[in-house]
């Protein structure tokens, strides 16, 4: 970790927050009605750069894993902060960290994921509001550390 921090630090990168609490209120409407949801989480790390921010969240993964996730855009995490955050068109990585490794792995194509995962929640709760069952969402052990899993049923599936 040490070695990666050095070399982050080397590209002028500062770290601004850590664990850093964010809410919004996410609005939108359909012909029909006006719908709202509050969008709450908390981000790994923020850093700066000449003005510019950097979205960081931390994975105990091995990154070969990770990334194979990441094709298949079974993690939502990074995409989530930008939501809250209101900003889509930031640097984003992931450091995954394994028992041997610390690696960076850039999250692309974001500001895409980023309104991808806005429609998706548009859609669900447009859904919910009108009697619609949610489908059972999750992909394997990931679910067993989400504080959320009761929302997508993972647990009676």
């Amino acid at each position: 970790y040490l070695v990666w921090s050095q070399k982050h630090t080397a590209k002028d990168w500062l770290f601004e927050l850590g664990e850093h609490d964010v809410e919004r209120e996410l609005q939108w409407e359909n012909p029909e009605r006006k719908f709202s949801v509050r969008l709450h989480g908390r981000i790994d790390r923020i850093d700066t750069n000449n003005e510019q921010r950097m979205i960081i969240d931390y994975k105990t993964i091995d990154p070969s894993r990770l990334r194979k996730g990441l094709k298949h855009i079974e993690d939502h995490q990074l995409a989530f902060y930008g939501l809250m955050m209101e900003i889509t068109d930031v640097p984003t990585r992931y450091v995954a960290f394994d028992k041997t490794k610390v690696v960076e792995i850039e999250a692309k194509p974001y500001t895409e994921w980023c309104a991808a995962l806005k429609d998706q929640i548009q859609l669900h709760i447009s859904d919910m509001a009108e009697g619609v069952p949610l489908p059972a969402n999750g992909v394997g052990k990931a679910c067993d550390w989400c504080e959320m899993r009761g929302l997508c049923r993972k647990g009676a599936w």
